[in-house]
């Protein structure tokens, strides 16, 4: 119903000499026969902008859709259809990633273009070859000190590019469907950690970030389930970390994967909380257990916390029966002040960094200084990796 509706909305926003078709998934394609430069076209993709961003409405629900939109030109750009599309797509995925309106196609996007290409094709062999690694970043107990859980954080250590931030791949796995197998990964991954804590006599939780895609997969739920009861896991020790992001792409379904989730006994957090436009709405229809402060309000070790917004946030979570979290901890004023001010949970490079799981220190802290990266994360991978599965096997 969306796809259809986005087609009539740019068929009207076109002249009637001009073409639109669909190249597939959520990508429309434009012809525009007549356009001589920008100046032409401009008011077109103005247009189709502005007619995409207003609400969609189905059923009870609303949709606010965005678009990101690529330019070639012919013959400068391409002289085939073949041509011009890849440099349209190479220019659309530039404006996707840069966030700053229409795109026109530039040699430099053919670069790029190629290094998605290969980039996304290594993407799934890079679990069968055991390039994957998850990285704990530690939660503390503010009041007590007390070591509670940790995030799970992705790292890619490739063969000969070294170490890929997860914003170096998370957004291509997005395009191209590979996050599902890694969002998978993740979890069986850090499932069998809280296992593996488990047995060592420690009680601790993993939280996972999830993208949009998983909230929209329904065969998700039954996963996760799958792999709490592989590893003999207690649901409550998993928390998924959802954005408003992640929820708004599809508030029917991701509703519904929620709450089944919920019913296991999963526990669910907003992540960077404060910074979306509809956070109340949404907030109260959410079967969520958590709230975590965006970082961006926390401040930095040469910064200020911004009291006001995190004192109504930890009074909200007060008010809704949530725990609340502070993340990007980096000073020891901004922790005294945090946990004075009643917020739960703190996380941050103050309290300690992502590190793997065997040089997670496990004891009790509230004020240590940073501590340097550890030896597995200034690694470098090496140049042979055997095949297999990760053992354990997952933004």
């Amino acid at each position: 119903m969306v796809l259809a509706e986005i087609a009539d909305r740019i068929r009207r926003s076109v002249r009637s000499g001009d073409t639109v078709g669909r190249a597939g998934g959520d990508e429309f394609v434009l012809v525009l026969p007549q356009a001589g430069r920008m100046q032409d076209i401009g008011a077109t993709v103005d247009r189709i902008v502005s007619t995409l961003q207003e609400p969609i409405e189905h059923g009870n629900s609303r949709f606010r859709l965005s678009a990101s939109v690529g330019i070639a030109f012919a013959p400068e750009h391409g002289t085939t259809g073949e041509g011009l599309l890849r440099a349209a797509d190479a220019a659309m995925y530039r404006a996707k990633r840069e966030r700053s309106g229409p795109s026109v196609y530039d040699h430099r996007d053919r670069e790029r273009s190629i290094e998605r290409l290969a980039l996304s094709s290594e993407l799934i062999d890079a679990i069968e070859l055991d390039q994957f690694e998850l990285h704990y970043q530690p939660k503390y107990d503010l009041a007590s000190g007390r070591l509670i859980g940790a995030e799970a954080l992705l790292r890619w250590f490739h063969p000969t590019r070294g170490l890929i931030p997860p914003d170096g791949f998370l957004p291509l796995a997005e395009d191209t469907g590979a996050i599902h197998v890694i969002t998978r990964w993740v979890i069986d991954t850090a499932v069998a950690q809280v296992r593996a804590w488990t047995e060592q006599g420690h009680d601790l939780s993993v939280a996972v970030n999830l993208s949009p895609s998983s909230l929209q997969d329904p065969a998700f739920a039954d996963h996760v389930q799958a792999a709490l009861v592989a590893e003999g896991v207690a649901s409550e020790r998993l928390v998924l970390e959802v954005t408003e992001q992640t929820v708004m792409a599809d508030p029917e379904t991701a509703l519904s994967v929620m709450r089944r989730l919920s019913d296991l006994g999963v526990r669910f957090s907003v992540d960077d909380f404060g910074t979306g436009y509809s956070s109340l709405t949404y907030l109260r229809m959410l079967p969520v257990t958590e709230l975590k402060i965006d970082r961006s309000f926390i401040g930095d070790d040469c910064g200020a916390v911004d009291h006001d917004i995190v004192e109504t946030i930890i009074a909200l979570s007060r008010r809704l029966g949530l725990q609340v979290v502070a993340e990007g901890i980096e000073s020891c004023d901004a922790t005294d002040y945090l946990r004075s001010a009643g917020c739960d949970v703190g996380q941050g490079f103050h309290l300690g960094h992502p590190v793997p799981a065997a040089e997670l220190d496990l004891g009790p802290t509230c004020v240590r200084r940073p501590r340097a990266p550890g030896p597995r994360e200034r690694r470098q991978p090496p140049r042979q990796l055997s095949a297999g599965r990760a053992a354990g096997g997952s933004p």
